[in-house]
């Protein structure tokens, strides 16, 4: 009997010691904790409207979001919207809000009040609103309207009073509306600026860029000079992952303005100043569009990411004339000094290093490129290779400076963009990359190339064309010859040319020949007036 009760005795004590255990436990846990769920950088705050709405809810005073997390509860109370939407307010880690709907009970009043603290949410601070819905009632669509964007699942179902549409079957009557189909998808979409990208180089790097990632959002900031030109992206100006912003890089105000509501998490930075001759003539404008505009772009992007740096890129596009001039022999490196020589060429040189200071001051992560001369589709006929199809088509004279024997490296647009493309996805950071075509021509033998396959694609005589070549005087501080030695870019990243000269002369030639329209619009107006002052 005795032993008995032994045993019953030591079941109840080592019942009492495992309760003892388990609350010391949670009493260790509690002491660790601060009751409140722990929110990530860059999350949303999701609101489910799948019960009813009453004037309070859950009597919780330790989280502004418990109400959130309780699956159960039948009711949501406004003053538990209330506390998560201002918690949300000043909640730094919080970028934006998310209203779900499948179920929701209200009365008018209610739907009133709970709409007035959206509006006031909305008023207060900068972070976007967004609903969603598979069917929308007349009563959710009232909270939805006064988001910021109301996504439809795309079989989904709109019921207001009278009407009962499903999108799908309605889609050209919601279109005239305004109401648009997205296609939406479970990842976060990365928002990428590229300046510059109505111009030469960039618009092949936009439609790069747009058409091979649908995961970026892709923002083009141009300020539509002379050369820039959204003729350029007509293929994909319609695209759902694409936007354009008119503006200039040296307007402070408005760059800092796009980047707080657009939140960029990478820059591909092309807008620039870019031609020898212009900049001759007006250093200035160089001087403010590639070194001030610069350094607002970098400034704008250190204030928004505030050494948040994971992830993110600032990309600079630069060229190979800050290097200077080579001899008859030699080529262009990564570790060549920089020696510019025209205004054009110290502007650049001197933006490169503010984009090197902002990595080693900051911690600012970034990559340059330097690349020879471009050449392809939608290039303003300023440079030699459009020049002079332009006048050829035209009967006018080809001005060659000097004697013709100036030596460049050429690089195809297309085979620069997927260059770009592989520096800014596999490039290393605060590393620098020549991207160069291994096509070295002197000016006079390229023309004449240029002058044969015009004479050819023309059906004209043969020496046709040559004998447009006319001789103007020299510009100064002309550099005698660029070559790039593109091996590090070859061996780190695997890029390589996809066309030799004369294959990437023929495209090229083809493309102005078939868009003469583009051709003749680019060289209207303010064209005529440049040309007159630089080569009659």
């Amino acid at each position: 009997m005795k032993s008995v009760f032994k045993i019953f005795l030591a079941f109840i004590l080592a019942g009492f010691s495992f309760l003892f255990l388990i609350f010391l436990f949670f009493g260790i846990i509690s002491l660790f904790s601060d009751g409140k769920p722990k929110v990530k950088e860059h999350s949303i705050l999701t609101i489910n409207f799948n019960s009813e709405i009453v004037e309070r809810g859950i009597d919780n005073s330790f989280s502004s979001f418990d109400f959130l997390t309780q699956t159960n509860s039948s009711v949501i109370g406004i003053d538990d919207l209330k506390r998560a939407l201002s918690a949300a307010k000043s909640d730094a880690k919080i970028d934006a809000i998310l209203l779900e709907f499948s179920g929701l009970m209200a009365g008018p009043s209610t739907l009133k009040d709970v709409r007035r603290m959206i509006e006031e949410f909305k008023s207060d601070c900068d972070k976007p609103i967004f609903s969603y819905a598979e069917v929308y009632t007349q009563k959710s669509f009232y909270l939805a309207s006064a988001s910021d964007s109301v996504f439809l699942q795309p079989s989904g179902l709109i019921e207001l009073s009278g009407l009962s549409a499903n999108v799908a079957y309605y889609k050209d009557m919601f279109g005239k509306i305004g109401i648009k189909k997205m296609l939406i998808r479970n990842t976060k979409m990365k928002n990428i600026l590229i300046t510059g990208g109505a111009g030469f180089i960039g618009s092949h790097v936009v439609r790069r860029f747009v058409n091979n990632y649908s995961n970026y959002h892709i923002y083009n900031l141009d300020a539509l000079t002379y050369a820039g030109n959204l003729e350029n992206l007509k293929d994909v100006e319609s695209k759902e992952n694409y936007t354009f912003l008119h503006g200039d890089i040296t307007d402070q105000a408005y760059i800092n303005t796009i980047f707080k509501q657009y939140k960029f998490d990478a820059v591909i930075h092309l807008a620039a100043e870019s031609h020898v001759d212009r900049s001759i003539t007006d250093p200035l404008a160089f001087a403010k569009t590639n070194i001030l505009g610069t350094m607002v772009l970098l400034n704008a992007f250190k204030a928004l990411h505030k050494n948040n740096w994971a992830g993110k890129r600032f990309y600079h596009i630069s060229t190979d004339e800050v290097y200077g001039t080579l001899g008859e022999t030699g080529l262009f490196e990564e570790s060549t000094p920089y020696d510019p020589n025209s205004p054009y060429s110290a502007s650049k040189a001197s933006s490169d290093h503010f984009v090197r200071a902002y990595g080693e001051t900051y911690g600012l992560p970034y990559v340059i490129t330097h690349c020879s001369n471009n050449y392809g589709p939608y290039q303003f006929p300023e440079k030699l290779i459009p020049l002079f199809i332009n006048n050829i088509l035209d009967d006018k004279p080809l001005p060659v400076y000097g004697d013709g024997n100036y030596t460049r490296d050429w690089l195809y647009v297309v085979d620069h963009a997927i260059a770009i493309d592989l520096v800014f996805h596999k490039g290393k950071n605060n590393e620098t990359y020549t991207i160069g075509g291994f096509n070295e021509w002197k000016n006079i033998d390229l023309v004449k190339v240029l002058c044969k396959q015009m004479d050819e694609k023309l059906n004209r005589v043969s020496g046709t064309s040559e004998k447009l070549i006319t001789y103007v005087k020299d510009r100064p501080g002309h550099d005698l010859r660029y070559a790039i030695d593109a091996s590090k870019i070859n061996k780190e990243l695997g890029w390589s040319t996809t066309v030799t000269f004369e294959q990437g002369l023929s495209k090229t030639i083809d493309w102005y020949l078939n868009n003469e329209e583009w051709l003749n619009n680019v060289t209207s107006g303010k064209y005529q007036h440049y040309y007159k002052s630089h080569y009659q």
